[in-house]
């Protein structure tokens, strides 16, 4: 996953086969994002190597956003992302590219 704005922006984040990223502005997640949008546990994403694709679980208040789409994720069930999409974790300023 590549960050492309916000604090990560530029930024390669590692995401290995089956492993589950934690992601919040608590600091006991794996990325830490201080942005006041970002629930302290907004979402889990893992990466699903045998599917190709990535398995997101957002468990926000402020939702989170795939490919500029002004719908939130549906929240508290598994979704399945592309590589290749655009994640917005709480809104466009926390964005990042699905590798």
């Amino acid at each position: 996953m590549v960050g492309l704005s916000g604090s990560f922006q530029g930024a390669e984040i590692p995401c290995q086969p089956g492993e589950t990223l934690k992601i919040g502005r608590d600091t006991s997640n794996d990325l830490v994002l201080p942005d006041a949008r970002v629930s302290r546990f907004h979402c889990r994403l893992t990466y699903l190597a045998e599917e190709g694709k990535y398995q997101i679980v957002d468990t926000s208040s402020n939702g989170s956003f795939a490919n500029g789409r002004e719908e939130c994720l549906p929240q508290n069930m598994e979704i399945y992302l592309e590589p290749g999409t655009i994640l917005d974790i709480g809104d466009a300023q926390n964005r990042f590219r699905l590798e």
